[in-house]
């Protein structure tokens, strides 16, 4: 993605998890589902609306794509594999059940948008996912540089959700998506009282395999 700014460098592989942890600082869609509604947050946002492509550029969906990862939590690390494994009417499965699809608003499951068109840096919304359950979302990069074992990815979306667990912990969700490649790294801790930021996973893309049908 073209910018006149330098690139913004996020989330460098030599980073420690203690240092990951500082960088804390919808339209209602009428071909949804169970979704969605977005409300002013009292800040500007982007009007909603654009290419599919530009979401599926970011999350390449066909049968036969994976990704591995490499998990780190605070009780060592262990490996995930990620497929698309079945497309039906345009939404495509993977293998953990999660059932993926693009529109004019973006990249979603059946709960979510996980990013809203245009992709860019500034844009917000909300999903809200109970009565008592809200996700909020922000774009905070669109042209990031992120080092994981699987390489160097630049011109990536940095996505970060924030939302309330039952034990009144605020969780809060980096994610990096890389153009042509998809989720390459994903962030996860809590805040808990006091702003004290827990670390809870680092998830890190080791490989992947695009079939050509993903592939831009």
């Amino acid at each position: 993605m073209a910018s006149d700014r330098p690139p913004v460098r996020w989330f460098a592989g030599a980073c420690s998890l203690a240092l990951l942890w500082t960088l804390v600082a919808c339209a209602h869609d009428p071909a949804g589902d169970r979704l969605i509604s977005e409300q002013d947050l009292g800040r500007p946002r982007l009007a909603a609306g654009g290419d599919p492509q530009e979401a599926a550029r970011f999350f390449p969906l066909a049968p036969g794509a994976r990704w591995s990862y490499q998990i780190v939590r605070r009780e060592g690390t262990t490996g995930h594999e990620v497929k698309i494994v079945a497309a039906e009417a345009g939404v495509f499965t993977d293998s953990d059940g999660v059932k993926w699809s693009v529109d004019r608003y973006g990249l979603r499951d059946p709960y979510r948008y996980f990013i809203k068109l245009p992709a860019r840096a500034g844009q917000r919304w909300q999903a809200n996912l109970s009565i008592n359950m809200a996700e909020r979302f922000r774009i905070l990069a669109d042209d990031a540089v992120v080092e994981t074992p699987a390489g160097r990815f630049t011109g990536c979306l940095v996505v970060e959700s924030r939302s309330w667990l039952p034990s009144q912990e605020e969780r809060i969700l980096r994610r990096v998506y890389a153009p042509g490649v998809g989720l390459v790294r994903s962030i996860t801790f809590t805040l808990a009282q006091g702003g004290r930021a827990v670390p809870i996973v680092d998830m890190q893309l080791v490989t992947y395999e695009l079939p050509p049908a993903a592939q831009p």
